[in-house]
């Protein structure tokens, strides 16, 4: 072949190829705190699988769902993860969002006190009990004590330092955040104990921008199927899903660590009544703390705020939801 019909074979190429790639190069910019909570979150990252859908995605890291969902309603992002309280929080403030899926809970939570001896929930009567105040920690606990009547000292402290007041003992307990667990274990050795509260899980929620999702909703539905076929592959390999997961986040989470955490979680793309039913609980624990005012939290308030059209479309099995009133 000479150099002019190879040239003119490679042009030819282009122009064949480049409307379609254009075509499929619809750019979404998504947030979200890197962790063991969203498998199929991290496999699609790890194998790229919203390319396959045509969208080339910019993921960014934050160092808590809240700061992520913050930055979506500046103008940001397109998409984030967020726990269920941020986006309760934000309802209430009747912020410009929408909820498009619930892609796992978390039912693992705890209570960690330095004890030699196993606790239970009412050895904490009276005793002082860190958690930062405002927080979905500072929600389940109250909500765990009130549970079986105990009273104790609620002491607010920064995330950071819930385990260092503890070492010291100026706190006897500690409602924290998840990824302070094994580092806890192992710096209170036999002083470690635990009380579990599986009836507080967390839900990790995928959020887009009201306008991405009522105008540009076919973009949504490719980034749920490209979650929907990773959550599949987690399903039937977990072994290579934690290791994806432990890529994706670094060398901080080894394998062996997901792994050890991996029964704790409910894995599964969904939308039905149990999101209501904690939002309703957290929008009027909010109001009776003060920390969100002159609004009433109502189930249409927050059915409101869910869009299920992108899920129903791709996975209609998933949605078990009410009409919007």
């Amino acid at each position: 072949m000479t150099f002019f019909r190879v040239v003119m074979s490679v042009l030819a190429a282009a122009i064949a190829t480049t409307p379609a790639q254009a075509q499929q190069r619809d750019k979404l910019t998504f947030g979200w705190t890197s962790g063991p909570d969203m498998p199929a979150v991290a496999l699609t990252i790890d194998d790229n699988l919203w390319a396959a859908e045509g969208l080339e995605v910019n993921v960014v890291k934050f160092p808590s769902g809240a700061q992520a969902m913050q930055a979506l309603i500046g103008g940001q992002l397109d998409l984030a993860c967020v726990g269920e309280l941020p986006a309760v929080i934000g309802a209430m403030r009747e912020q410009n969002f929408r909820i498009v899926a619930d892609i796992s809970r978390y039912q693992g939570n705890r209570i960690i006190v330095a004890s030699a001896t196993p606790v239970t929930t009412r050895d904490l009567q009276k005793r002082k009990v860190g958690v930062t105040i405002g927080t979905g920690p500072h929600f389940m606990l109250e909500r765990e004590l009130a549970k079986d009547g105990v009273k104790a000292e609620i002491v607010n402290a920064a995330p950071t330092d819930l385990l260092p007041a503890l070492i010291r003992g100026d706190i006897d307990a500690a409602f924290m955040f998840p990824t302070f667990y094994a580092g806890t274990k192992v710096a209170l050795g036999n002083r470690y104990q635990e009380i579990l509260t599986p009836d507080s899980p967390t839900h990790f929620l995928l959020i887009g921008t009201t306008t991405l999702v009522s105008d540009r909703s076919e973009l949504v539905k490719k980034f749920l199927d490209a979650l929907l076929k990773a959550e599949k592959r987690a399903a039937a390999n977990p072994a290579a899903a934690q290791e994806a997961i432990s890529r994706v986040v670094g060398k901080v989470l080894s394998p062996d660590a997901i792994r050890l955490g991996w029964s704790e979680y409910n894995y599964g793309i969904s939308l039905d009544a149990s999101l209501i039913e904690i939002a309703m609980l957290e929008g009027s624990w909010l109001k009776e703390r003060g920390f969100v005012k002159n609004v009433e939290p109502t189930q249409a308030l927050f059915r409101k705020y869910i869009s299920d059209g992108a899920l129903s479309s791709v996975a209609a099995d998933r949605v078990q939801l009410k009409k919007a009133d």
